[in-house]
């Protein structure tokens, strides 16, 4: 089932890409997508991109950066917070809209080869999948998962080089 969602998902990001490219926007690139997906970021924190990306901080912010440079995002103080928050430019929104108009004429397609009832059941599971807690990490306040860190394991010389994930307490 992985495999299979994981498929699909790449065939989107595919056409997704191809379309931003023929509309002019060849500068982005498939890891700019952890910033410009669905919900975009409109005055909100890099930590919180960087939870619903499952990446780290740091790592979020290089995406930043580059997309600042870009003018696809601007990052700003906020009104009642002292830290940085992140929104679209108004070159974002034009991805962000080419990006729905491009997904939504690949469920118009989907529709077409499988048929509309089959194609709505598909998207009604997937709806009940998805509303369930323990699918929702990463997004909103349901991301109370322990923190994972990374220590070299104690194993024989020759295999030294592996490491072994551990939960945080």
């Amino acid at each position: 089932m992985g495999a299979l969602l994981r498929f699909g998902h790449q065939m989107v990001l595919d056409r997704l890409l191809a379309a931003l490219a023929a509309a002019g926007f060849d500068d982005l690139n498939e890891a700019h997508f952890k910033v410009l997906r669905y919900p975009p970021p409109d005055g909100t924190r890099p930590s919180v991109l960087a939870q619903r990306a499952k990446m780290s901080k740091q790592a979020m912010n290089y995406l930043l950066v580059q997309l600042e440079k870009l003018g696809y995002v601007r990052r700003h103080g906020g009104v009642e917070t002292s830290g940085r928050l992140v929104s679209l430019t108004d070159r974002g929104w034009e991805v962000a809209a080419l990006q729905r108009r491009t997904v939504r004429a690949i469920e118009r397609e989907w529709a077409r080869k499988v048929g509309e009832g089959r194609f709505a059941t598909f998207m009604e599971v997937l709806h009940e999948l998805v509303a369930t807690p323990r699918l929702t990490y990463g997004f909103a306040e349901a991301t109370k998962r322990p923190a994972v860190t990374w220590r070299r394991a104690t194993i024989p010389r020759r295999t030294r080089g592996n490491t072994r994930l551990r939960t945080a307490r």
